[in-house]
C-alpha cells in the first residue's frame, strides 16, 4: 500500500544504451529550499534530465569509452497511498547550525503524478487526492505535531468551525441526573455571563484580563480566535452588551447586571446554566438579532441526529435546530439552541413550525450531505475539531508549516457500506480478537485507576485531643495513636463517613451529626483547616484530599467542652517573646536577666491584642510596653500599625519578639538590640532522639529544634539538647551519649569531638543532628568504619581507635571485633561512595601517615599482602584451546593428560567445598579450576612466569619439553582475555597487577604469537535457529592495517563458505549486543546533485574504534545463504534474557534513585529559613591519584 518503486537511467547519446538501477520507497522526500511547490520539486527530480558532459562523462560498457550521456529518474510504480516528505530542515554550514525553512511550500489537494512516472497513464491510478497532512509548529530544536484528516468513510460529526459550540464544565448537583459532565454554549454572551457566574465570586465580578484566561482555561479557545471576527474586541462587545454586563472603565473590570444575578439566585442549583441561557435569551434577544442578521448557522444539533458522510441528517423534526434570526436560547439540558423571533414569542422552543426554518433546515442538510468524505478534522493531542479546506493553505508556511503529506490514488473507491461504518471489511476472526484486546484493556484500565486514586488517611478522633494555646495537642492519658485508613479517592464523603464508623467501630462517635475537617500539625500544634463534610455528595479527590491527609472527627462545635475556631485566617502562629525578668527565683532557661516563653496567636489576631495579650505575660504595663520584631537588626511595632494583623505584619513561626519598658533617647543599649546580636549569633539545628526507648518499628524517632550560639562548644550543645528531651537529670545519660551529623546524601557521620566548637566542627544552619547511646570519642581518637564479609553477609563494624596506632595493629582491632582468628587479612581504602579503591600496603605505617582520618570507611578483604615489589597471584588451569578441524595431532597425549588433570581438579573442588565462586569461574568458553598461588616479582618477565607456574603441584607431573607449550592469558569479568606474548617483558609493563587472575592453557604444540596475533573465538550460527555451533579457536596475524578482508576470508577458509556469503560480528557481552563487521565505511556525501563527489570510502582498522577487537573477542558467522533477509541478526536467546535483566536492574536502580530522592530531607523544608524551600548542593569530594613509584632501586636502597 505505500510500496513504490523508482527508476535511475543513464542514457548514451551515442548508441542509445539505458543503464538502469531501480530503487525501493516508501516515501518520496522533497526539497523545500529554492522551491515553490510540490510540483515545482516533483519537475526537477523526475522530469528535468541532468548533463553528464566533459569532465563529468560517462562510460558506457557498450561502447566501452566515455561518452556523452543524460541522467534521470522516473517512478515506476506507485504506491496506493503516497507519502511526501518535506525536508523543513536544513543546516547552515556557515553558521554551523540547523535552522527550519519557513518559506512559501504549496501543495495541490489532487495530484496528478502520471508526468513524473515512466508509462503515462491517463486513468485514476495516477490522480492521488490530499487526504492528510502532518503540521510541525516551532523549530529545529523543539516544537509540537499535529494532524489535518479527511474523514474519507464519514464516520465523523462535522460542523463548521464557527458554529462549534464551546463546552464548559459543568458544576457538581446531586438533582441534575444528566450524566454528561459538559454544558455546551453557542453565544458568547452565555459563555461570559457563566464564567462570571462560577469564577466572578458574590458579585460576579471580574478583571477582562482575568475573564480571558477564564475563558481559555475552561473552553480551550480564547476571544480573539473565536470570535473577535465577528464580535469585535471583548471590550467593546461587553459595552454594546450594557443591557446585561457592567464595565467599570477605572478598574478594567467586568460584572453581571444585578437583575441577571437575581434571577440566577431565585433559581435552584441543579437549573441554575438553564436559568442562565434564558436570561441572556430575554435580555439579549433584540441585540442578538441586529448583530447575527444575514448570517445563517448550518450547524445542526446532534442531539438525536445520525452521521452520514461527514455531515448531520436530521431524522426528528423535534430537534433543537437554528433559523433566519440565529437567535440563542437555552434549553434544559444547558444547551445553547436557536429559534425564530415568532417561535421564540409563542412560547415553544422544541419544535420548528413555519415552513421558512424547514426549508432552510433541509437546505443546510443536503449542503453538508453533498460533502460526504471531503471534511477535514485537525486532531490535536486530545482535542480533534472541524476544519475548512480552507484552513489547509495557511499551512504552506511559517513557524507552524506542513511537514508531510499523504495522498490516496482516487482509484481507491469505498463501498457505500463502508459510509459511517468503522467495522466494515474486519473480519469476524478479528473482531473477535479485537474485543478481547478491548476487554483486556478495561480491565487494566480499571486496576491502574484503582492504584493511582487509592490513599490513605489519618484519621484524628476528637476525644483524644485537649484544646490549649490555641491548638489541639494529644491528650496525654490517652493512647493517641491515630488510625489509618486506606481508600479509594472517587468515593464521596458519604462513603468516606461509612468507612470511618466501619474504622472506629462508632467509638467516640455519638448519633449526632459527624463533621469532618482536614487537620495539619503546625509548630503551635494540630489545627483544622476547611470541612470537607458540607457536600457529602462531593468526591475525596475534587475536595483535594491525598496520600497521608489528616482528617479530624468531631461534632463540629467544640473539643474537650472548648469552641473550636477553624479555617485557614484563624491558623495559630507560634511566637517566642523575650522580656526582662525580674524575679528572685530564674528559672533554667533564663539568661543574663531575661526570660522567654513561646505563646500562640491566631493569624487574625490585631497588634492591639498583641499588646494587650503581651501586657499579662510579660507584667510591663501596656502604655509603657515597647514591642520590637527581632530580625537581621530590631524593628519596633509602632502603635500606627495596631490595627494590622499577624499575616499583614507577616509574623511567621518561631519569629521572635521583644518586650520592655520605653526607653529615653540616648539610654544604654536596649533589650531588643541585645537579642539582635543574639541572634545573629545562633544557629538552629534539628536534633533526632535515638536515646528514646521503647519505640516501635512504626513510630519515628522524637526529634526537637535546638537554638544555640556558633561560638559554644558540642558539650554544650550536648547540654542544651539534653534539656530539650527531658534528659538533663540523668548524669549517666550525659557519659554515654554522643552526637554525629547525619548528612543528606552521605549518611551518619563520625561522631563529633565534645571540645571542639560548633563552628570549628563544621555545623551549619540547618544541619541534622543525631542523639545516639555511645561514648564520645577524646582528642587522640577516631573513628572508623569497616565492612567484613561473614559468608554471603557483608558486616558493618564501627571501632574508635588511637589516632598514632600502626596500620597493623588497626588491622588486629578489626579481626577482633569482626571475630575473624585468620591473619590473612588486608585493609583496603574506600572512595566517597564506599566503592573499592586502593589497598594499604604498608602496614608498619601509622593511620596519620596514610592519611586515614576520622569517619573514613576500610574494607577489611582475606588475602595476604606481598612485600614490596611482588605481587601474589591467582593461578587458574584451563583446558586445551579446541581449533575445530585444524586442531594438532595429540601425539604425546598432552590434551588427554590436561583434560584429565582439570576434571579431578573439579571434581574434588565440587566433593570437598562445593560449587563456588571463588574456585570455579564460569566462562563462555569452558570451566576453569584454581590451581594455587604464587608470588612472584613484578620484574619478572613472562618467561619467568610460566617457569614457576610449572612448579605448582598440579602441573609437575607434566613433563613438558619448553615454556612454549604453555599460554598464560588474563582473566577479566571471568572469561578469558589477553594473552601475554611479549615473553621478555617485565610483569608491571604488562600491567600485571596484585588483583590480576591468570589463566594457563596446556598446548599440544609450541606456540609462539607475534605482537599483532589476536586470538579469538568463533562460532557458526546454524540455520533457521538462532543457536551456534560449539567455540572454536582462531588465531588470527591482523598486522599494522587490522584488514577485516583478511579476517573474513580467514574464516571462509576456516569454515568452508565462499567469502561473498560470510557475515561476522562482535558479541558485547556487557550489553547483550552484537556489532556487525563491516569492510568499509562510507563517508558523509555531499549535498550536490548527480555524482556524490563529497563521498569517501576509508579502510577500516579492527584493531581501533569502533570494533577494538583483543584477544578472547567472540565473532559469530553467518551464512548469508540461509539468511539473507536479516543479515544483521546475530542475536540469541540468552541475550534477550541478559537485555531484560539490563532493563530490570536499570529500572530497580532508577527507582531507588527516586526513593532516595523522596526521602532525602533537603528536598523538604529546612529549618534554615522561614518557609524557604532548598536544595543542597552535593559536598565537594577530595580526588585522589595515585602515582607509582618510579625510582630505581639504587635509589630506593
Amino acid at each position: 500500500m505505500y510500496h513504490g518503486n523508482i527508476v535511475n537511467q543513464i542514457i548514451c547519446d551515442e548508441c542509445g544504451r539505458i543503464s538502469e538501477r531501480e530503487e525501493d520507497f516508501l516515501d518520496l522526500t522533497l526539497a523545500v529550499a529554492g522551491y515553490a511547490g510540490v510540483t515545482d520539486t516533483l519537475e526537477s527530480y523526475y522530469v528535468t534530465k541532468e548533463r553528464m558532459e566533459g569532465d563529468n562523462r560517462y562510460r558506457c560498457e557498450r561502447c566501452n569509452k566515455l561518452v556523452n550521456a543524460s541522467k534521470g529518474a522516473k517512478l515506476r510504480s506507485l504506491p496506493q497511498i503516497l507519502t511526501l516528505s518535506l525536508l523543513r530542515f536544513s543546516y547552515d554550514f556557515n553558521r554551523g547550525q540547523r535552522y527550519k525553512e519557513m518559506g512559501n511550500y504549496t501543495f495541490p489537494l489532487e495530484l496528478d503524478m502520471s508526468p513524473y512516472c515512466e508509462k503515462t497513464s491517463s486513468s485514476d491510478t495516477s490522480i492521488y487526492e490530499l487526504f492528510s497532512v502532518v503540521i510541525h509548529g516551532g523549530s529545529t530544536h523543539g516544537g509540537h505535531y499535529h494532524a489535518y484528516i479527511r474523514d474519507v468513510d464519514g464516520l465523523g460529526t462535522w460542523t463548521k468551525p464557527e458554529d462549534e459550540p464551546i463546552q464548559l464544565p459543568k458544576k457538581k448537583d446531586n438533582t441534575d441526573s444528566d450524566p454528561v459532565g459538559v454544558i455546551e454554549l453557542n453565544s458568547p454572551e452565555e459563555i461570559l455571563a457563566l464564567l462570571l457566574r462560577q469564577h466572578g465570586g458574590p458579585q460576579c465580578t471580574m478583571g477582562i484580563d482575568e475573564l480571558c484566561q477564564a475563558l481559555c482555561r475552561e473552553t480551550g479557545v480564547s476571544w480573539n480566535k473565536r470570535f473577535k471576527k465577528q464580535h469585535g474586541p471583548i471590550n467593546k462587545f461587553i459595552k454594546q452588551h450594557d443591557e446585561m454586563f457592567t464595565f467599570a472603565t477605572s478598574t478594567n473590570s467586568v460584572s453581571l447586571k444585578d437583575s441577571i444575578i437575581s434571577v440566577n439566585e431565585k433559581s435552584s442549583s441543579g437549573a441554575e446554566n438553564e436559568a442562565i441561557c434564558k436570561t441572556v435569551e430575554n435580555s439579549t434577544g433584540e441585540q442578538n438579532h441586529r448583530n447575527n442578521s444575514g448570517n445563517q448557522d448550518t450547524r445542526n444539533d446532534t442531539g438525536n441526529e445520525e452521521v452520514t458522510g461527514g455531515a448531520v441528517e436530521a431524522t426528528n423534526d423535534a430537534v433543537a435546530s437554528c433559523d433566519a434570526n440565529n437567535t440563542s436560547v437555552g434549553t434544559n439540558k444547558g444547551r445553547g439552541v436557536l429559534c425564530c423571533e415568532k417561535h421564540r414569542a409563542s412560547g415553544d422552543r422544541t419544535l420548528l413550525q413555519c415552513a421558512k426554518c424547514r426549508a432552510e433546515r433541509t437546505k443546510s442538510t443536503n449542503d453538508l450531505t453533498s460533502s460526504r468524505g471531503k471534511c477535514w478534522f485537525d486532531f490535536n493531542d486530545a482535542r480533534v475539531h472541524p476544519i475548512t479546506a480552507k484552513a489547509i493553505d495557511r499551512q504552506f508556511s511559517g513557524r507552524e508549516s506542513a511537514y508531510m503529506l499523504f495522498y490516496r490514488s482516487k482509484s481507491l473507491y469505498r463501498p457505500l457500506e463502508a459510509q459511517c461504518n468503522k467495522l466494515h471489511g474486519i473480519p469476524e476472526w478479528l473482531l473477535g480478537e479485537m474485543q478481547k484486546e478491548n476487554e483486556m484493556l478495561e480491565k487494566q484500565r480499571l486496576e491502574y485507576e484503582a492504584a493511582i486514586n487509592r490513599i490513605e488517611l489519618v484519621i484524628l478522633q476528637s476525644h483524644h485531643y485537649v484544646y490549649n494555646r490555641g491548638a489541639l495537642h494529644p491528650r496525654p492519658s490517652l493512647d493517641s495513636t491515630p488510625k489509618k485508613l486506606g481508600l479509594d479517592r472517587r468515593k464521596t464523603v458519604e462513603e468516606l463517613i461509612t468507612d470511618i464508623k466501619m474504622l472506629l467501630e462508632d467509638k467516640g462517635i455519638g448519633d449526632d451529626a459527624i463533621c469532618l475537617h482536614i487537620g495539619k500539625q503546625l509548630p503551635a500544634g494540630l489545627h483544622l483547616f476547611n470541612s470537607i463534610s458540607e457536600d457529602m455528595s462531593a468526591t475525596l479527590q475534587s475536595l483535594g484530599l491525598a496520600d497521608g491527609k489528616q482528617v479530624f472527627v468531631w461534632d463540629g462545635k467544640q473539643v474537650d467542652g472548648m469552641p473550636i475556631r477553624t479555617g485557614e485566617k484563624c491558623e495559630p502562629v507560634l511566637l517566642n517573646i523575650t522580656f526582662e525578668c525580674h524575679e528572685k527565683n530564674i528559672s533554667t532557661n533564663q539568661q543574663n536577666g531575661t526570660k522567654q516563653i513561646q505563646h500562640t496567636f491566631p493569624k487574625d489576631c490585631t497588634l492591639n491584642e498583641i499588646r494587650a495579650m503581651v501586657s499579662v505575660l510579660t507584667d510591663i504595663p501596656a502604655r509603657c510596653l515597647l514591642l520590637s520584631r527581632v530580625s537581621s537588626k530590631p524593628v519596633v511595632l509602632e502603635t500606627i500599625d495596631n490595627a494590622k494583623t499577624l499575616e499583614e505584619l507577616k509574623l511567621c513561626d518561631h519569629d521572635s519578639l521583644v518586650a520592655e519598658y520605653q526607653r529615653d533617647t540616648g539610654t544604654s543599649t536596649s533589650l531588643a538590640e541585645q537579642e539582635t546580636e543574639k541572634q545573629n549569633k545562633m544557629v538552629t539545628f534539628t536534633v533526632e532522639n535515638r536515646c528514646a526507648a521503647s519505640l516501635t518499628a512504626t513510630v519515628d524517632w522524637p526529634t526537637q529544634q535546638v537554638q544555640i550560639e556558633h561560638d559554644k562548644r558540642i558539650d554544650e550543645l550536648k547540654l542544651v539538647i539534653l534539656q530539650k528531651f527531658n534528659l538533663a537529670a540523668d548524669k549517666m545519660m550525659k557519659r554515654v551519649c554522643r552526637l554525629r551529623v547525619n548528612h543528606d546524601t552521605l549518611g551518619l557521620q563520625a561522631p563529633l569531638y565534645e571540645e571542639e566548637t560548633i563552628s570549628s566542627a563544621g555545623l551549619t544552619q540547618g544541619t541534622e543532628i543525631v542523639l545516639e547511646p555511645g561514648r564520645p570519642p577524646k582528642n587522640n581518637q577516631i573513628t572508623l568504619t569497616f565492612s567484613a564479609k561473614s559468608g554471603e553477609l557483608s558486616l558493618t563494624h564501627e571501632v574508635t581507635v588511637e589516632r598514632n596506632i600502626t596500620v597493623g595493629e588497626c588491622l588486629q582491632i578489626f579481626l577482633e571485633r569482626a571475630n575473624i582468628s585468620s591473619d590473612s587479612y588486608h585493609l583496603r581504602r574506600t572512595n566517597w561512595c564506599h566503592e573499592p579503591a586502593g589497598v594499604i600496603v604498608d602496614v608498619d605505617a601509622t593511620l596519620e601517615q596514610e592519611n586515614i582520618s576520622n569517619g573514613d570507611f576500610l574494607i577489611l578483604e582475606e588475602g595476604r599482602l606481598a612485600p614490596r615489589g611482588f605481587v601474589f597471584l591467582s593461578i587458574w588451569l584451563y583446558p586445551s584451546p579446541d581449533k575445530g578441524q585444524n586442531s594438532p595431532a595429540d601425539q604425546n597425549g598432552v590434551v588427554s593428560r590436561i583434560t584429565t588433570l582439570l576434571s579431578g581438579l573439579l571434581l574434588s573442588k565440587e566433593t570437598t567445598n562445593g560449587h563456588s565462586d571463588n574456585d570455579i569461574i564460569s566462562d563462555d568458553v569452558t570451566q576453569g579450576a584454581l590451581l594455587g598461588e604464587i608470588e612472584i616479582s613484578l620484574d619478572a618477565t613472562v618467561e619467568d612466569l610460566k617457569i614457576q607456574i610449572l612448579t605448582l603441584k598440579p602441573l609437575d607431573e607434566l613433563t613438558l619439553p619448553t615454556t612454549d607449550f604453555l599460554r598464560v592469558r588474563l582473566i577479566e569479568n571471568k572469561r578469558l582475555t589477553k594473552v601475554l606474548k611479549e615473553y621478555d617483558q617485565p610483569l608491571k609493563r604488562l600491567k600485571v597487577t596484585r588483583f590480576t587472575q591468570l589463566a594457563v592453557q596446556v598446548l599440544p604444540e609450541e606456540e609462539e604469537l607475534k605482537a599483532n596475533s589476536i586470538v579469538l573465538n568463533i562460532f557458526q550460527r546454524i540455520a533457521q535457529t538462532r543457536t551456534y555451533t560449539p567455540i572454536e579457536e582462531l588465531t588470527w596475524e591482523a598486522g599494522k592495517a587490522g584488514n577485516p578482508e583478511n579476517l573474513r576470508q580467514m574464516i571462509a577458509d576456516r569454515m568452508l563458505i565462499p567469502i561473498e556469503r560470510v557475515a561476522i560480528a562482535k558479541h558485547l557481552p556487557e550489553k547483550f549486543e552484537w556489532l556487525v563487521i563491516n569492510s568499509t565505511a562510507q563517508g558523509s556525501p555531499s549535498r550536490g546533485k548527480g555524482k556524490k563527489k563529497g563521498s569517501r570510502t576509508h579502510h577500516v582498522n579492527l584493531k581501533h574504534a569502533p570494533y577494538h577487537l583483543r584477544d578472547g573477542d567472540l565473532i559469530g558467522i553467518k551464512d548469508l545463504q540461509f539468511d539473507s533477509l536479516n543479515q544483521d541478526d546475530f542475536t540469541t536467546e540468552d541475550d534477550d534474557i541478559g537485555k531484560e535483566h539490563l532493563r530490570l536492574m536499570a529500572e530497580e536502580k532508577r527507582l531507588k534513585r527516586r526513593e532516595m530522592k523522596k526521602n532525602n530531607s533537603s528536598w523538604h523544608e529546612k529549618g534554615g529559613g522561614k518557609g524557604s524551600k532548598h536544595k543542597e548542593k552535593r559536598p565537594e569530594c577530595s580526588l585522589a591519584i595515585h602515582v607509582d613509584d618510579f625510582r630505581t632501586q639504587a635509589e630506593q636502597t
